[in-house]
């Protein structure tokens, strides 16, 4: 499935349980558990693709295409050349083996310096943005003895850089425990927070179940050769375009029937 694809699909599922899932009568603070319950499934339904560098998840991140990327990579790694050439050919010239450069070029070695790293770091900003985010769980657990699940997260945000497109968490080995800690983390909160969560799993499940209608399909961590793929329509064809069109008629449906 592509974006709309399984936005449409999650947003579905997440409007049907909000419709029977929440008690009636409605109030004001029913409606804002029923909105963040949607946020919540629109947020999980796009994020597995994080593993994926040219995904609507990814570009939340990096909004720089891919070959933005290369340019912005090859103007980095060309500016750290020169200023290491400039530091090079100065301090040769210290040591008396060339004609020393001219001093503006050796001032210029920090600029040049700085400008390739900053182009380096625009280059790898997905990349650099998810391990800091994960070091910083990770760290956040250590020092605070914080629950399971913000370690597992952490630990999930590192290696996603170095992860395939529909591989680990993509399987529904990964989304069980996720499932568990998501619940888990915050049973003891109240509804808006357990809504969020709650449409969080809903959209994470709902993306692995789009991807199993197509035709690459999902597989299994443990049993690798193991591929639920129904192949009921092309990855942006005209099926995949009509079960868009009939999720968000059910969404709409959903939503206007539950609040009655």
């Amino acid at each position: 499935m592509n974006k709309m694809g399984h936005l449409s699909f999650g947003i579905a599922l997440g409007s049907v349980y909000v419709a029977f899932g929440v008690p009636q009568p409605r109030d004001l603070q029913d409606g804002v558990v029923m909105a963040l319950t949607i946020a919540g499934t629109a947020l999980g339904c796009l994020a597995p693709d994080l593993d994926h560098r040219s995904s609507t998840a990814s570009r939340w991140i990096s909004p720089f295409p891919a070959r933005w990327r290369r340019r912005l990579r090859m103007a980095g790694s060309f500016l750290l050349f020169a200023a290491a050439v400039l530091l090079s050919w100065g301090m040769l010239a210290r040591a008396g083996y060339a004609s020393p450069p001219p001093a503006s070029l050796l001032k210029s070695v920090p600029l040049l310096a700085g400008a390739g790293i900053i182009g380096w770091v625009l280059a790898r900003l997905r990349e650099m943005v998810l391990i800091f985010v994960g070091a910083l769980l990770l760290a956040a657990w250590a020092i605070y003895g914080l629950h399971w699940f913000v370690p597992f997260g952490g630990a999930t945000f590192m290696i996603l850089p170095a992860l395939k497109h529909r591989g680990l968490i993509h399987t529904p080995e990964f989304a069980a425990p996720l499932t568990i800690g998501a619940f888990s983390l915050v049973s003891g909160s109240n509804d808006a927070v357990k809504g969020l969560a709650t449409g969080l799993v809903i959209g994470w499940w709902s993306h692995l179940a789009g991807d199993a209608f197509g035709r690459e399909g999902i597989r299994s961590l443990l049993l690798p050769k193991v591929r639920v793929a129904f192949r009921l329509f092309k990855n942006g064809g005209a099926g995949e375009k009509l079960l868009s069109s009939a999720s968000w008629a059910v969404a709409g449906i959903a939503l206007v029937w539950g609040w009655q």
